[in-house]
């Protein structure tokens, strides 16, 4: 597998996606599934930031971000989207700069 950072290649800064869900990863490989190794988020206002996988909108990771905090995660092991095809995006609770940077490749 080849490991992929971000949208294209690139850190993803929003400064508004309050309740609106916003990609932060490429879609993986036809037919295969997202796995996650390793994010980066950041916030320059306190927020609350939902992870969440493409169309469903199911809820993945849930932060509380204080502001101007960064927030740096590796899961133990691997972290596979429960749907094929789904990219993971982000939302959050208020108006607020953010920023993220998500590992990841595709697996079937």
């Amino acid at each position: 597998w080849t490991s992929v950072y971000g949208v294209t290649g690139s850190s993803a800064a929003f400064s508004n996606i309050r309740g609106t869900s916003t990609a932060i990863t490429d879609a993986p490989t036809s037919g295969q599934y997202l796995v996650i190794t390793e994010l980066v988020a950041s916030a320059e206002d306190a927020c609350r930031i939902d992870l969440v996988e493409e169309t469903s909108d199911k809820l993945i990771w849930r932060l509380y971000m204080a502001a101007n905090s960064t927030f740096h995660f590796i899961p133990r092991g691997e972290y596979k989207l429960h749907v094929a095809d789904k990219r993971l995006m982000a939302k959050t609770s208020v108006v607020a700069d953010t920023a993220f940077t998500v590992g990841y490749f595709s697996e079937a």
